[in-house]
């Protein structure tokens, strides 16, 4: 235990830390130790977190999912691939395996992935829609020991099965939330907020509650990766998401706008994409980020050493916020979180603008500027 865990978190924490507090908060899902790493990974250039994609297949079609289909792609990594992948993650020093799809649970060989990642001492979290869990699986995933599982609800059963687009799978969903909590598991409930459920956040909060599961909120719905717009449909209007973070941030407490343009050093790493953390898609293809679809390498043809080494990677760990030249003198920039993976996305360059990140903006500036005014009206 001692020589993987000095191997692979060296120079983050120091030896003392990562066998006591430092592992068991991996381990279990701790935000705070998680986001520091996560910071220092970044700023470091140490890949620490891989998400796989273990299949694009899915059992559901929800209508404002980013993937163009729900097949399986015709060159997903095999068995002897997939199994080997995870050997060389723990080679490279990665730390946490982020599982999630499609539906991972729709691969046929899941558990021989979850469970050689648990061997391999990878803390585990597994984002699944819990359709295709019952009892006896949640007694398996629950031996896991994931830091946490991730399932998502849109709304109440009639609105959640409108996107879903089958019937029953809130019940099934729900039923999976329930029995994973009910054995210690983290679950995070997550519900993107779109046009027809905002008025139903009360509801799914007291789902997530009755379970004793967080829950996360974003209202981040995109155009899908091969540039269909039909998700877009779905977003909430800017009216709708200020009245709604307006009220929250009143219910909650002080409102503090994110922004990670505001003050930022032009050697500032923009993100965490590929000096963090990297995407690995079902087919082998390595991408910065699950958004940020530019290749990096293929596994299918190379081995992960050599995706990291190669030059493709070191151009992506290069850019700053230096290179931008539009988005840190824009009026909005106090306010903006500013993705490079939906730039790219949607306007080809992840040193362009994202219309995505741009409207997220103007919608939190709008609610910093009635909060303010809230708080002189109570002041008089």
């Amino acid at each position: 235990m001692e020589t993987v865990l000095n191997k692979r978190a060296g120079g983050y924490v120091d030896c003392d830390t990562v066998l006591t507090a430092g592992r068991n908060d991996i381990m279990t899902g701790n935000a705070d130790y998680l986001h520091d790493l996560r910071v220092k990974a970044t700023q470091e250039g140490r890949l620490v977190t891989c998400v796989w994609e273990v299949t694009c297949r899915c059992n559901l079609s929800c209508r404002h999912c980013f993937h163009p289909k729900h097949d399986q792609a015709p060159a997903e990594l095999g068995t002897e691939r997939a199994l080997e992948l995870l050997e060389e993650l723990a080679e490279q020093g990665f730390l946490v395996l982020v599982v999630t799809g499609g539906e991972p649970f729709t691969r046929p060989d899941i558990w021989q992935i979850l469970e050689s990642a648990r061997r391999l001492e990878f803390a585990l979290r597994i984002m699944t829609n819990g359709t295709l869990l019952d009892r006896d699986t949640c007694d398996r995933l629950a031996a896991l020991e994931p830091m946490a599982v991730d399932l998502s609800l849109y709304g109440q059963r009639r609105s959640h099965e409108s996107v879903t687009g089958m019937p029953g799978s809130f019940q099934a969903t729900c039923r999976t939330g329930r029995l994973l909590t009910q054995k210690g598991i983290k679950v995070v409930v997550k519900m993107p907020l779109m046009r027809h459920n905002l008025g139903e956040y009360r509801a799914v909060r007291e789902v997530a509650n009755s379970w004793g599961a967080e829950l996360a909120t974003d209202a981040s719905i995109f155009c899908r990766l091969d540039g269909d717009r039909a998700p877009l449909d779905y977003q909430a209007s800017p009216d709708q998401l200020i009245e709604f973070l307006f009220r929250r941030a009143q219910e909650a407490g002080p409102y503090r706008p994110g922004s990670n343009l505001a003050a930022a050093k032009p050697e500032r790493a923009m993100c965490s994409a590929a000096r963090a953390n990297i995407f690995v898609a079902s087919d082998g293809r390595v991408f910065p980020c699950g958004i940020w679809r530019q290749e990096l390498g293929n596994l299918s043809k190379q081995s992960l050493e050599e995706v990291l080494a190669g030059p493709e990677l070191a151009k992506v760990r290069a850019l700053t916020m230096g290179d931008l030249t539009e988005c840190p003198t824009c009026r909005l920039a106090r306010w903006c979180v500013r993705c490079p993976g939906l730039a790219h996305l949607e306007g080809g360059s992840e040193l362009g603008k994202s219309p995505t990140s741009c409207r997220a903006a103007a919608v939190s500036q709008e609610v910093d500027r009635r909060l303010q005014v809230a708080e002189e009206s109570e002041a008089y």
